[in-house]
């Protein structure tokens, strides 16, 4: 994802992309003001949460961007119906929510990783959203991906600080 605004200041450094390089560009030409951040992230949050596939892990940061991908993600699970009518105001692309992501509430659950537990990530996981628990050793965790079912009650972690 991608987006565009030639009225922000410049980031030094070498950095080429071309919004059609992308699956999903917005291009804005407006002036940047207080507020502009949060929603161009309110936009991209929907488009963001169709591209989370039920049992993948999330990782998230902090800001705008991260609290509007789990605010969308929570609607998505708790208000599908309200959530269905959100993406299609934002005109999300369907064909890529059918090979990346998903529609539905989420069944299996995520895995949440982040460097820092920020409120959005905490919702989700208060929400039930974040509850697919791994395998903190590899070996019995390349066992799981193989049968989930075999997972034990007593073992695994749902979320992790790095």
């Amino acid at each position: 994802m991608a987006g565009k605004n030639p009225a922000l200041t410049l980031a030094f450094g070498k950095l080429s992309l071309a919004l059609s390089g992308g699956d999903l560009g917005v291009e804005r030409d407006q002036k940047t003001r207080r507020g502009f951040q949060v929603r161009l992230a309110e936009h991209i949050g929907p488009h963001a949460s169709t591209l989370v596939r039920d049992g993948g892990t999330l990782q998230t940061g902090i800001g705008a961007l991260s609290d509007a991908v789990a605010a969308s993600l929570k609607l998505r699970h708790l208000g599908n119906r309200e959530w269905r009518e959100a993406i299609t105001a934002v005109q999300c692309d369907d064909t890529l929510t059918a090979r990346c992501g998903g529609m539905e509430p989420f069944q299996t659950g995520l895995y949440g990783c982040s460097e820092m537990l920020t409120l959005g990530l905490l919702d989700l996981f208060q929400s039930g959203i974040i509850s697919r628990r791994v395998s903190t050793e590899p070996e019995r965790q390349r066992e799981l991906l193989e049968a989930p079912d075999t997972l034990r009650a007593d073992e695994g972690i749902a979320l992790h600080g790095l």
